[in-house]
């Protein structure tokens, strides 16, 4: 009776401590769920018709090593706006049948500097500007001119704007608009910066062909998108660096516009 007892009660325990770490469990979870995303912002707008570029690489210990990596980038930046060859395609193939619709699509795009040993002579000579460390990033200004007018930096709290890829048009320039994400922002910024570019020659220079062919069962349509051009004297005009946290983990956007002359 005694052992019957004891391990009645030995049961209930043990019933009423899992109940217990299951409420517990279920708490961290909703308190998980609860935690919001907070950012933070970096707006930088540069000078009207400024040549200057720029850099980032993570911090770290080697200054001298962060402030190479920075110029590297902020070179090929620099090669690239004075000159680059974009080329864009796109292809979609849609299958109509009876039955189903399927689309099926295939893109590349390429962004390929004019001149490879002006990237070297770019990263070598362009001036230290300025720079900043924001976000864990070291973010360094480049250009050709040592007493170039410095950009605009604000500082805030949150994602002051949205805004999805796009294309201005203007009397005499275009402004170009992308966005990118990642977990390093030197990646986030670099990938913003092609697709500018890329955008910017679709608009100047996008073929259209397409091709159709139609039987009792099957309909099928073959679009080609495509761009082949040279682009020359691009300039930053905005970049928008938004770092955004969830749970100890965060990632970056970035928005960047270019701005081309017509």
């Amino acid at each position: 009776m005694k052992k019957t007892l004891t391990l009645f009660f030995t049961l209930i325990l043990s019933i009423t401590l899992f109940a217990q770490e299951a409420e517990t469990d279920q708490e961290v979870l909703e308190e998980l769920e609860d935690i919001k995303e907070t950012s933070e912002s970096l707006e930088i707008i540069f000078p009207e018709n400024s040549s200057l570029t720029i850099g980032t690489c993570p911090v770290l210990l080697n200054t001298d090593q962060v402030r190479q990596s920075s110029r590297e980038q902020a070179g090929i930046f620099t090669t690239k706006l004075a000159g680059v060859f974009s080329t864009y395609e796109l292809a979609i193939l849609r299958k109509i049948s009876e039955y189903n619709i399927i689309e099926q699509q295939m893109q590349i795009e390429r962004n390929i500097m004019l001149n490879l040993d002006l990237m070297y002579e770019n990263i070598n000579n362009i001036f230290y500007i300025d720079g900043i460390e924001r976000f864990s990033y070291f973010i360094g200004l480049y250009g050709d001119n040592e007493y170039e007018p410095l950009p605009t930096f604000t500082a805030y709290q949150d994602i002051p704007y949205e805004m999805n890829d796009s294309l201005s048009v203007y009397n005499n320039y275009i402004i170009s608009s992308t966005v990118a994400t990642s977990y390093r922002l030197d990646v986030a910024l670099d990938e913003a910066f092609e697709r500018a570019l890329t955008e910017i020659s679709k608009y100047l220079d996008l073929s259209v062909r397409t091709m159709t062919q139609d039987s009792d069962l099957l309909h099928q349509k073959a679009t080609l998108l495509s761009t082949d051009i040279e682009l020359h004297n691009i300039r930053f005009s905005k970049i928008l660096i938004s770092r955004i946290g969830k749970n100890k983990a965060f990632h970056f956007k970035v928005l960047l516009q270019l701005k081309k002359e017509l």
